[in-house]
């Protein structure tokens, strides 16, 4: 008889990388395409995903499917939940209360510890359900707003990347447009440079523009072929090609990034957001580009990289919530508007629960997050934006505020979503 899956009983540990290295590659076969400092094969989520693109069978997929949600919620209950239950009490209620360090990272953005308000899970299957346990005070309301990809845009108007700021300017959408660079083979029939045919692959190919997605994330922030076959589980040849692709798209934003790291092998550091400077003191003594450059250098080039074309420009979240701060101060709302937490592109605040008041934070902290007054990011077309959300009953339920609205609307869409 031909064993299946279903007729096997193995008691197993999923917290147990040698039982899962058994599982995955002497059991089901999988090649061993990363492995630890050890040099034990790696199991981590990244390494599960991948594997989880690389087969179809469906007993297969299932397993590793329950795996990571065994994972996932090991790491949630351990890192988050185990964090709840130590909440201080006051008056009822339980707080949390985190250490938020400036200069935290080495983008110099801020950083969270004991415990880290700024990694609380937001998406997935466990997102919402974590979220939910964050309501504010009876009285008061929990409000929030967020850059709307803040890092792509900034980006954008640092480089000038021509394909780039054709998502802003000409309307094409951005995951469409790297679907049809990544999958230029199986969608050669679209007109690349044809905005609707470009967007029409949102609805005619979705599953492409899907595929697109974690790969642009992963080469974005210096991610290599090899990355793809670990993470999303393309094969050797794709993710070459996906490479090779995703860098013929962007070459301009690569060749602005590679004069910023040519500068920094000179000066000794890289200048980032309000003349901040990260020093690339291995840079500094390496010949780039060579098959002799050391690992150490490559790593502090992708750092130096990321840092001055993005993400040291999430400086802008917290001089939005200084200067934000300071109007607070001076209004007639001071004891009325209290910070809550910096999360990466994100302000929290709770506030009083009076329609007058959500109208003033829905006009100052919007126009102290739409500042652009830099130069390298000044443009008369493409602007920074956010909006505002109350997060009402919980944290999990935001309403959506549009700008420049009266205290009217704000009090009408409020009620026809809470109805």
């Amino acid at each position: 008889k031909v064993l299946s899956l279903s007729d096997i009983t193995w008691e197993f540990n999923p917290n147990s990388n040698q039982q899962l290295a058994a599982l995955l590659h002497d059991f089901f076969g999988f090649e061993v395409l990363s492995t630890t400092p050890s040099g034990q094969p790696a199991v981590g989520g990244d390494e599960l995903k991948g594997h989880l693109n690389r087969t179809a069978n469906p007993e297969i997929k299932e397993i590793i499917q329950a795996i990571l949600s065994i994972l996932d919620a090991a790491k949630i209950r351990n890192t988050f939940v185990s964090k709840y239950l130590e909440a201080d009490e006051f008056d009822g209620w339980h707080y949390l209360f985190g250490s938020f360090v400036i200069g935290g990272t080495i983008s110099g953005r801020i950083s969270s510890n004991n415990p880290n308000l700024m990694n609380q899970p937001s998406k997935g299957k466990m997102g919402k359900l974590i979220k939910s346990c964050f309501q504010p005070a009876k009285g008061k309301l929990f409000v929030c707003s967020d850059f709307s990809a803040l890092e792509d845009y900034v980006n954008t108007l640092l480089t000038r990347d021509r394909n780039k700021m054709r998502v802003y300017l000409d309307g094409f959408d951005g995951h469409s447009m790297r679907a049809r660079a990544f999958f230029a083979k199986y969608l050669s029939h679209i007109d690349p440079e044809n905005v609707s045919a470009v967007n029409s692959i949102k609805t005619e190919y979705p599953d492409f523009r899907d595929k697109a997605k974690s790969p642009h994330f992963l080469l974005q922030y210096g991610g290599q072929w090899r990355g793809l076959m670990i993470n999303c589980g393309f094969s050797e040849a794709e993710s070459k090609e996906m490479e090779h692709n995703y860098h013929e798209l962007y070459k301009e934003s690569d060749q602005w990034v590679q004069t910023k790291l040519d500068q920094a092998a000179i000066d000794g550091y890289v200048t980032l957001a309000f003349g901040l400077r990260l020093r690339t003191p291995i840079l500094h003594k390496t010949i780039l580009g060579s098959r002799f450059t050391p690992a150490q250098a490559a790593a502090e080039s992708r750092s130096a990289g990321n840092a001055v074309s993005g993400q040291s420009y999430g400086l802008l979240n917290s001089r939005a919530g200084v200067e934000f701060h300071r109007r607070v101060l001076a209004s007639p709302y001071r004891l009325d508007i209290h910070p809550i937490a910096e999360i990466h592109d994100a302000l929290y605040y709770t506030i009083s629960d009076r329609v007058e008041v959500v109208k003033w934070v829905n006009d100052n902290l919007i126009d102290c997050m739409r500042w652009q007054e830099l130069t390298e990011l000044q443009h008369d077309q493409i602007k920074l934006n956010s909006e505002l959300d109350i997060c009402y009953p919980t944290w999990a339920n935001p309403i959506t505020i549009p700008n420049d609205i009266s205290a009217k609307e704000i009090y009408d869409i409020c009620t026809k979503e809470h109805k």
